[in-house]
């Protein structure tokens, strides 16, 4: 397998494209402190001095297998090769989600198809980890669409809303911070449906997430090294031609 290439567009970051994106984001967490008010119910804290636990970041990974064998040609001293795998382009994708506090939010698996394999359920997901709120869903492509981002919205949500801290104090607001991708904003019926439970969406410029998201600048990096570590597994156990 193959995790997805970072695709970003450095010119877009710009001075006053940054002070934007910093002053909405305060205005963002003014409107929490505002809204939010009394003490915590979990821990009798106020908003304020638990505030990192409300605030859910979100971003998708793709990962890409070939069905048959992969062989990697190149030369030995090269770090870096790019693998062509033809006509396999077998995909799915995850949308991760998790707290600034450290909490594990829902993931939604994307997967190529129109029927979801038998024993391929929510409970499955739980039983291998995942927490409330984690779903699979079929689409076309196995890539996030925005009729895919209205199938999983209900979970997710729901699932940000049985986080830690967040479960205790149903009358709180929290916000789940996208990236830029069009499909995260564009559908109304998911905004109504975070709206009406609590869960404000926060969206950031697009090709800026490896710069102002956690996600891409810590947990993302990991998820590539996890993928690099499987895919050296995969290149030891196939055959390797060295030129």
């Amino acid at each position: 397998m193959i995790d997805q290439a970072t695709t970003t567009k450095p010119l877009a970051i710009t001075v006053g494209q940054q002070y934007g994106w910093m002053k909405t984001v305060d205005r963002v967490y003014d409107h929490l402190r505002e809204k939010n008010t009394g003490l915590c119910r979990k821990t009798g804290k106020t908003f304020g001095e638990v505030m990192h636990q409300f605030m859910i970041g979100g971003d998708d990974t793709s990962i890409m297998a070939s069905s048959g064998n992969v062989r990697i040609v190149g030369a030995k001293e090269r770090k870096k090769h790019e693998t062509n795998l033809h006509d396999s382009r077998v995909s799915i994708t995850m949308y991760r989600t998790g707290s600034v506090g450290g909490s594990t939010g829902p993931v939604a698996f994307l997967m190529n198809g129109k029927q979801t394999r038998v024993g391929y359920t929510d409970v499955f997901l739980k039983k291998f980890g995942c927490v409330d709120g984690s779903t699979i869903v079929m689409t076309p492509t196995g890539f996030m669409t925005e009729d895919a981002w209205e199938k999983i919205t209900p979970n997710i949500i729901s699932g940000i809303r049985s986080m830690p801290y967040i479960k205790e104090n149903p009358q709180w607001e929290a916000v789940e911070i996208v990236d830029g991708y069009g499909a995260h904003v564009s559908s109304l019926i998911a905004l109504e449906y975070c709206q009406a439970r609590l869960v404000l969406s926060l969206k950031e410029e697009a090709n800026l997430s490896h710069v102002n998201q956690a996600y891409d600048k810590f947990v993302a990096k990991h998820d590539k090294s996890s993928a690099n570590a499987s895919l050296s597994v995969l290149q030891r156990t196939t055959t390797v031609n060295k030129c």
